[in-house]
């Protein structure tokens, strides 16, 4: 189950960095061998802005010093799982952008 729901279809979630500091947790448990691949953007008033940048993403199992796996800076992170709980961190790219994102979570067999 990917963030509590059986994800068939690509799931996707809403969030908002309150503050340049914010960092937002998500966890998830997977299964040995999982593929996912997350997408993440900035939203301004509802719509997807990419001219502003991507917030990060750092996928993790057990703390955020030792990350499994960290976004290509163009908003998508792949990760081929070994199963257990694991972990995503989004948060600003930068001091100046924040607010709203969505991130589109999909697992490819």
């Amino acid at each position: 189950a990917l963030f509590g729901c059986t994800a068939t279809a690509p799931l996707i979630i809403g969030g908002r960095l309150e503050t340049r500091s914010d960092i937002d947790t998500f966890r998830f448990q997977s299964l040995n061998g999982e593929t996912f691949v997350f997408n993440v953007n900035f939203l301004v008033r509802g719509s997807i802005v990419t001219a502003i940048g991507h917030p990060r993403m750092v996928l993790y199992g057990v703390t955020p010093a030792s990350p499994l796996a960290v976004d290509d800076r163009a908003g998508t992170l792949l990760y081929v799982t070994r199963g257990g709980t694991m972990y995503l961190d989004v948060f600003s790219n930068n001091t100046q952008n924040f607010g709203g994102y969505r991130i589109v979570a999909e697992r490819v067999r």
